[in-house]
């Protein structure tokens, strides 16, 4: 039996109950002084209505809607069936939630939610959220480790810990990730910011977008600049702006950037194009690169049977590699099933300017401007002009031009 009951389509003036408080449905609850607190359990059996402010220890509302016009402090579980409405701030250790939780604000360590949970200004939980149904949340919330299997609108904030999207997330403003996956569907405002994001559903942003390493198994959109310490693409990944990569860009699904490429490494076995690419370090081509205006590194090698178009810079080219090394790439057997279909097919490269540059047997190449070239047999090219050295097979080597020795070369496009 509980300690206190109020009646059903009854109203009760109340202060302090020791013990447990039974409400009848269509009851109402009011304070003798501003607050009314149950020192164990609050159980609600239906509708209902508290005029004031309530804490308990644990509260549960088994059926129909109950109503809060104050705070709500629940200093162990609040159980949720039905439906509340807090007017004020709600505070629980837990929160299950079966039917729908609307508050001006809530503070949490956890919340599991089947249903629904609106907020109206603030939310904070520090343990874990999990929403397998709706949740609507503003421009101010302090997350960890949540996952989303429902649908989950939110504005913006920080959440620290792990982020799992399986159902869908639409963040219409700022939001700080600490690692971020995706089964399912983001759209993610311009400005959003994560150490970690690895996609194997799809990834949009509206705008910019910045992280310290980002996989991508499925798709990224992103409508504006992207920058990232490490890149890893199997998938595709689209860019609208500029991608900068502090790190290593390894891509053996499909990259395309509109705009320009900068960064360290480039490891491309599948598609990838860009505007202008450039690359402090090597770049190891086993697929197809296409770059308007230019790309450029330090070392370029080109895998035998790859296309190039747009024109090479570096100190050392090579082209038509039989072994390139995507053995060693993080994906190895990526690399390796592009090497296995492109057995057998020509190496063919645009212009090329470089210091020495050494083109495989049976590769083309529109014209090599170099210091020292290297020609093996059955290559087609254009023209040759060099300063150094120039090493090709009398016969089974075609140039359209006859190679011309010069004292100075022209300079490269970037």
């Amino acid at each position: 039996m509980p300690d206190f009951e109020v009646a059903r389509n009854s109203t009760a003036k109340l202060g302090r109950v020791d013990g447990e408080l039974k409400v009848g449905r269509n009851a109402q609850i009011e304070a003798i002084d501003g607050k009314v607190v149950v020192t164990e359990g609050a159980y609600f059996e239906g509708s209902a209505e508290v005029n004031c402010s309530l804490e308990c220890n644990k509260l549960r509302i088994n059926h129909g809607f109950v109503k809060v016009n104050g705070d709500l402090t629940v200093q162990d579980e609040l159980d949720i069936v039905q439906s509340i409405e807090v007017d004020g701030e709600t505070k629980a250790r837990n929160i299950e939630v079966e039917g729908r939780i609307y508050s001006n604000s809530i503070t949490a360590n956890e919340i599991r939610a089947n249903g629904a949970v609106k907020v109206e200004a603030n939310l904070e939980v520090s343990k874990s959220l999990e929403v397998t149904g709706k949740l609507r949340v503003p421009d101010s919330f302090k997350l960890h480790d949540i996952t989303i299997t429902g649908n989950a609108k939110i504005g913006g904030g920080q959440i620290s810990g792990t982020t799992q999207i399986r159902g869908k997330l639409e963040a219409a403003s700022k939001v700080g990730f600490e690692e971020l996956f995706i089964t399912g569907k983001a759209e993610l405002a311009a400005g959003c910011t994560a150490k970690k994001i690895s996609t194997n559903g799809k990834l949009d942003v509206v705008g910019d977008m910045s992280c310290d390493e980002m996989e991508v198994r499925g798709k990224n959109e992103i409508e504006g600049n992207c920058t990232s310490k490490k890149i890893l693409v199997s998938g595709e990944l689209e860019v609208s702006g500029s991608l900068a990569v502090s790190d290593v860009l390894e891509s053996y699904g499909t990259t395309e950037v509109e705009g320009n490429v900068t960064g360290t490494k480039l490891r491309a076995a599948g598609k990838f194009e860009a505007s202008q690419a450039i690359f402090t370090s090597d770049a190891d081509i086993a697929g197809r690169i296409e770059t308007e205006r230019g790309l450029k590194a330090k070392t370029i090698t080109i895998g035998s049977g790859s296309r190039c178009e747009g024109p090479i810079v570096a100190e050392t080219v090579e082209v038509g590699k039989s072994q390139l090394n995507v053995g060693s790439w993080q994906a190895h057997w990526v690399g390796q099933d592009v090497q296995a279909r492109m057995i057998g097919r020509a190496t063919k490269v645009d212009d090329i300017y470089a210091t020495n540059v050494h083109l495989g047997a049976y590769s083309s190449a529109s014209k090599i401007f170099a210091e020292n070239v290297e020609v093996e047999k059955g290559c087609i090219i254009d023209q040759i002009t060099y300063t150094g050295q120039l090493k090709m097979p009398e016969k089974h080597t075609y140039v359209n031009h006859p190679p011309e020795k010069v004292e100075k070369l022209p300079p490269s496009p970037i």
